[in-house]
């Protein structure tokens, strides 16, 4: 297993291997305030340029100005149809959120209950890293249902230039080389 504690948003963690089936990521935080009102925050499962899953955490008082979950994906700078739920989270609300891989769809369970499912666009094998934006204070994230075989603390190639500025407004997302394995599935 590897946990990840305390980590400063918007952040960018490298997933070390393929995600398979079964695979459960836990993240566990508290909706941060501005002006004493809940702001938007995001989850989003990263492939170089890509956002393979992106799950937006919606509120009231947040830049969109109402209370949902959507989820979306983001391929060669084009988002995808929306899927919208309701926002199970309220104002300063602590929250266990569990993203889980199927066969055919990732869930999305928010303090034990669904929250939503989503399809797959492209194959969840091709997810690089984990990156959280927005306005959330994340205590851990706990990654299992990986083999683990090498460590996860060590730098990481991901095969392009990284996702450095992530979460800002200077974010300028990274290009795969031509000879990246993941290039095909997103053209």
């Amino acid at each position: 297993m590897h946990t990840l504690h305390n980590p400063i948003v918007p952040f960018v963690e490298a997933i070390r291997e393929e995600l398979c089936v079964g695979v459960r990521i836990t993240i566990k935080g508290q909706i941060a305030e501005h002006h004493h009102h809940s702001q938007d925050f995001s989850i989003e499962l990263l492939s170089g340029p890509n956002i393979v899953f992106h799950a937006n955490f919606r509120f009231d008082h947040g830049s969109h100005r109402e209370h949902k979950l959507v989820m979306n994906s983001c391929f060669n700078g084009v988002w995808g149809q929306e899927v919208r739920y309701s926002n199970p989270l309220h104002h300063h609300d602590h929250f266990t959120i569990v993203l889980e891989v199927h066969e055919s769809h990732y869930t999305l369970g928010v303090n034990g209950f669904n929250a939503g499912s989503f399809n797959h666009r492209v194959d969840f094998r091709t997810v690089q890293a984990i990156g959280i934006r927005g306005m959330a204070n994340i205590e851990k994230v706990h990654f299992e249902g990986f083999n683990f075989y090498d460590s996860w603390d060590n730098e990481h190639n991901y095969g392009h230039s990284g996702y450095h500025g992530y979460g800002t407004e200077y974010y300028e997302p990274p290009r795969f080389s031509d000879d990246h394995p993941h290039r095909h599935h997103f053209h």
